[in-house]
């Protein structure tokens, strides 16, 4: 009887480690894609401040409001990048320090 037992149990163990490993690739592919995203952001928004300091462009209210909402993505997306980056314990006192500056937490909300 211990011997069934102990074979489910090793079969388990097989099993989610399997499945850590499968889970551990995809994480390391997306957090890989993610890096991308981030380089690929800034270096738009190098090239739009690039092209709104052109004399021809100088001033011109849509391009100011596009480089001003590529600001913000950027920003965005930095903030994101650094959340990610932070270790479990770092994380909770991340939100938990969001939550008492009443700003709401997308982390916690989904």
């Amino acid at each position: 009887m211990m011997e069934i037992i102990i074979s489910i149990l090793a079969l388990l163990v097989c099993f989610l480690i399997y499945v850590l490993h499968r889970i551990s690739r995809r994480v390391f592919y997306f957090v890989s894609n993610l890096e991308e995203t981030f380089f690929s952001l800034e270096s738009f928004r190098e090239h739009l401040e690039l092209v709104y300091g052109l004399e021809t462009f100088y001033g011109d209210d849509t391009l100011q409001s596009l480089l001003e909402h590529g600001k913000e993505l950027s920003d965005f997306l930095r903030e994101s990048q650094s959340v990610f980056s932070l270790d479990e314990k770092e994380f909770l006192k991340y939100v938990e320090d969001k939550d008492n500056t009443g700003e709401t937490s997308q982390a916690v909300e989904e």
